[in-house]
């Protein structure tokens, strides 16, 4: 139960300036094996979606197949709002940084192609190698 509750810390500049004590009020701590299982468990309820989920760690792709280019673009829409919502109302923050769209086609004309898939009226960036389970370097 330590590991979940009752988190804090104080934040130190290099100066020897320091925060109060603060307590956080969401997420788990980085880092122990456990972790990984009691986010599984955290969203174990997450909305449901158009787009097939897969998740490792903290990681999450969404994929759907159709011919239909604007379908996609639509469907893929729709569900970033609803698992954005959802999110928000567990204090849960999708990385701005690492939510990309990719495309994938058989036809390699088509294999080019950007979807233009919204979050929050805001245009995902497109990723053409997008990277999914992979573990990340601290760069702290």
């Amino acid at each position: 139960m330590n590991m979940i509750t009752q988190r804090s810390f104080i934040l130190s500049t290099s100066t020897g300036e320091s925060t109060g004590k603060r307590f956080l009020k969401n997420g788990v701590p980085q880092g122990p094996v456990l972790v990984l299982t009691l986010f599984n468990i955290y969203i174990s309820d997450m909305a449901e979606t158009a787009a097939r989920k897969y998740n490792y760690t903290d990681d999450l792709a969404l994929t759907i197949q159709h011919l239909d280019k604007a379908f996609l673009e639509r469907g893929f829409s729709s569900d970033m709002d609803r698992i954005n919502n959802y999110f928000h109302q567990w204090r849960l923050t999708l990385s701005e940084a690492e939510t990309t769209a990719s495309f994938f086609h058989l036809n390699n004309h088509a294999a080019t192609q950007q979807l233009c898939i919204q979050l929050q009226k805001q245009e995902l960036p497109f990723n053409s190698h997008p990277v999914f389970g992979i573990p990340r370097r601290d760069t702290g």
